[in-house]
């Protein structure tokens, strides 16, 4: 798990060093740091919903042989594992990747303007992602309670879907069932 975080992040900060850099505008960048923040919290929210939803919903559309359904009790089966890639792995990387975007955003604006009180902006630079993350998780986790069955079934298609054109599987076959070293 250690050697694939590490993988993740220095991959993942890679290319947004290297998008930040091709644009050329602030307001671009401030986009592209949003929109990280914003997988920060999709995939949070995904990991709570795993955690929360039950599996019996999806065995009906399973056997109506609905896509996705199949995928759905796999993450509901494995929710331990989905929780701590979407949750700790992909969560702890986009924010490590956000505050170094916000700061390199910060260093961009303090060298274009010298007026600029570089430890100003780099507090509320992280204030702001901060801000925008812990609310965004919050009101995150409130959806995922409220409606864990349909986030996890809309993961469930969506892998679904990836699957039916990638060389590779994203998930194996069948998974855990309750009891077997997954959530009681």
């Amino acid at each position: 798990m250690g050697v694939a975080t590490f993988v993740l992040a220095t991959a993942f900060t890679y290319f947004s060093e290297l998008v930040v850099a091709k644009l050329k505008s602030v307001v671009l960048s401030l986009v592209f740091l949003f929109f990280i923040v914003c997988v920060h919290v999709i995939f949070d929210t995904i990991g709570i919903a795993a955690t929360v939803a039950e599996e019996a919903p999806f065995h009906a559309k399973r056997a109506k042989k609905i896509k996705g359904a199949d995928k759905a009790v796999i993450i509901v089966r494995n929710a331990d594992r989905v929780a701590n890639w979407t949750n700790d792995v992909i969560g702890d990387i986009t924010s490590i990747v956000g505050g170094a975007l916000g700061a390199s955003i910060v260093l961009r604006l303090v060298a274009a303007n010298s007026s600029i009180n570089s430890t100003l902006a780099s507090m509320t630079m992280a204030g702001v992602i901060s801000a925008l993350m812990v609310g965004g998780k919050a009101l995150g986790k409130k959806i995922a309670m409220d409606r864990a069955e349909t986030i996890i079934f809309t993961v469930g298609r969506a892998l679904s879907w990836a699957e039916s054109f990638l060389p590779v599987r994203l998930t194996k076959k069948g998974g855990r069932r309750k009891g077997e070293g997954a959530r009681k």
